[in-house]
């Protein structure tokens, strides 16, 4: 979560795609674009999910889930 200058929606929309370099704004820095898809090719193999969001008063937050497996009994 931030409180920077948030993500457009048509690039929210391809964030999470391979190689997708958004176009950032001066709060951010430029990359080849792969972090955020290896997030997502990580945590989609364990069952989870990851989203990003817009906040109500600025910047964004990125989230995700992955269920917690219980213990077996021996």
């Amino acid at each position: 979560k931030d409180n920077g200058g948030g993500i457009s929606e048509n690039e929210l929309k391809m964030l999470f795609n391979e190689e997708k370099t958004v176009n950032l704004k001066k709060d951010a820095y430029r990359s080849n674009g792969l972090g955020l898809f290896i997030c997502k090719s990580i945590i989609e193999i364990h069952g989870g999910t990851i989203e990003a969001f817009n906040n109500d008063i600025g910047g964004a937050t990125f989230k995700f889930y992955i269920e917690l497996s219980k213990p077996t009994a021996n």
